[in-house]
């Protein structure tokens, strides 16, 4: 028996080893290893979903983009639509490694309320993709819609981003590149030809990744936050780098030409703080801006907006409703 211990143990050692040497030459095991980890809210219809899914007609899994793998769409639209409507480009979180279209199942579909189309995508996740190749993959996806908006009764000068965690990140980034040519230059986006984006929608996004670069944890969450940058931007010692960190500071591109935005968060385990600091910055631009945020009497998670039983995504719905109509 203590052979057999003593066997089983050398095993256990040499796999530990071996994983650590892998993850000095490829972050890609430790990518593998978290995801597991939940980053979004539980996903949850809210009480009226039987009314709002027998309006709604849904087209899944529409190729939108031959250059990348995990490259389609989801769309709902109302069946009473008479004529093109206004958009909605929605973008999932996952903290940029997990992920997919389908958590905007019952979301999507209640933001749509008989008057929006609504469109949901899949990209390509982390570490098979950096940040970088994402949002440029993304922007394949406005192309796809301005292409084809006729065949699907869209209003191609009606297009509001939305995103969720890093959704949120990336639909703020591409609308920055829009409105900012040097910094569209340095990621390598190029704009769709006389498309701006008539709103955006956030909620709770990370607004600022390169304060991941002066992260100071404990030993174990140090090198798991060092594995997980490399991984998303490509860049073993990203942790060093002024310029990449310019560059995933979204504070440093934000225009007074920038269209109305709307901004959520909880106040548990998310990114509040990153919010109001550039709701703050946002109105130093005269943005027109409106926000919900939550006290401290109920605990209210990240992601929270896709729990639709509850309370908190009722008036986060409610609210985006009414953002969306003020800017008609």
């Amino acid at each position: 028996m203590k052979k057999i211990a003593l066997g089983v143990s050398v095993i256990i050692l040499i796999s530990i080893l071996s994983f650590f040497t892998i993850l000095f030459f490829t972050p890609k095991p430790l990518f593998a290893a978290v995801k597991a980890i939940p980053v979004e809210a539980n996903l949850t219809k809210p009480s009226n979903y039987r009314e709002i899914e027998d309006n709604i007609s849904v087209k899944k899994n529409i190729t939108y983009s031959n250059e990348y793998l995990e490259s389609t769409l989801d769309i709902y639209s109302p069946k009473k639509l008479k004529e093109s409507a206004p958009v909605i480009l929605f973008i999932h979180g996952g903290g940029f490694f997990k992920g997919e279209k389908e958590m905007a199942k019952y979301f999507g579909p209640t933001l749509s309320n008989e008057e929006y189309i609504f469109v949901s995508i899949n990209y390509n996740l982390a570490p098979k993709a950096t940040v970088f190749d994402q949002i440029r993959q993304v922007n394949e996806a406005v192309k796809f819609i301005v292409e084809n908006a006729e065949q699907f009764s869209i209003n191609e000068n009606e297009i509001s981003l939305a995103g969720s965690s890093a959704g949120g990140f990336l639909a703020l980034q591409l609308l920055s590149a829009y409105h900012d040519d040097s910094y569209a230059k340095k990621i390598e986006i190029q704009p769709v030809k006389n498309t701006l984006f008539k709103s955006l929608l956030l909620y709770s996004a990370v607004f600022d990744l390169s304060e991941f670069q002066n992260f100071d944890g404990n030993i174990l969450s140090n090198y798991v936050v060092s594995k997980m940058g490399w991984g998303l931007t490509g860049e073993k010692n990203w942790k060093q780098d002024k310029h990449l960190g310019q560059l995933l500071n979204l504070n440093n591109y934000i225009s007074e030409k920038f269209p109305p935005i709307f901004i959520t968060d909880g106040n548990t385990n998310t990114f509040t703080k990153q919010a109001k600091n550039y709701v703050a910055r946002l109105e130093e631009f005269k943005v027109p801006t409106q926000t919900l945020f939550f006290d401290s009497k109920v605990e209210v998670g990240h992601g929270y907006q896709l729990n639709m039983e509850t309370h908190a995504s009722e008036k986060a719905v409610a609210q985006s409703l009414e953002f969306l109509k003020l800017d008609q």
